[in-house]
């Protein structure tokens, strides 16, 4: 694998209501600016995001997808998360209320984009919970939003590979690392 990794997001000038007009797809939206990903997150990715959803879902109660929108800071931003969790269902392309937690799974393309500009807009918005798997890395850490920014909440590695991260009065999620990243 090469050193670096050219970014796989594409940014082109739109307005909302072209946005909004185009098919469903991994295409987010920031200030005026739709944001393409390039290339549709590898299978690795896509089973620590469904077991992470699993996981969420059967510990907390909470309703959680996959994918799906979010709109953040008055309608200025629309994000695509990996794993989303809301306290209400729902079935429409963007969640209808700030999730209570959300989770993205590192890409090299898309490192910078989920670390830096989401985590901000995340904590902004109001989501309570902000959790990331760093597959290369072999981690997970959720951070909670304290008002002014994220404070780190939990973390697991090989180190530490197991335990048990609180979302908030719904329950206790229990992470076995090892199990979590398997192929």
């Amino acid at each position: 694998m090469p050193a670096t990794v050219p970014d796989r997001l594409e940014r082109v000038q739109m307005p909302l209501d072209d946005y909004l007009a185009l098919p469903e797809g991994r295409v987010e939206w920031v200030d005026g600016e739709a944001i393409f990903m390039s290339a549709a997150p590898r299978a690795g990715h896509q089973r620590v995001a469904a077991r992470l959803a699993r996981l969420i879902e059967d510990s907390t109660g909470l309703f959680v997808v996959e994918a799906v929108g979010m709109w953040t800071v008055e309608r200025r931003k629309s994000r695509i998360p990996d794993v989303l969790a809301t306290r209400e269902p729902f079935d429409d392309s963007w969640a209808p209320e700030v999730p209570v937690l959300v989770v993205e799974v590192l890409s090299p393309g898309t490192r910078g984009e989920d670390t830096v500009r989401k985590s901000h807009e995340y904590a902004e918005a109001g989501v309570s919970q902000y959790w990331v798997v760093d597959r290369d890395q072999r981690e997970l850490t959720v951070y909670a939003n304290a008002g002014d920014g994220w404070r780190q909440l939990f973390a697991v590695d090989d180190d530490r590979p197991t335990g048990a991260v609180a979302v908030g009065a719904y329950g206790e999620v229990v992470i076995d690392l090892p199990d979590l990243l398997r192929p």
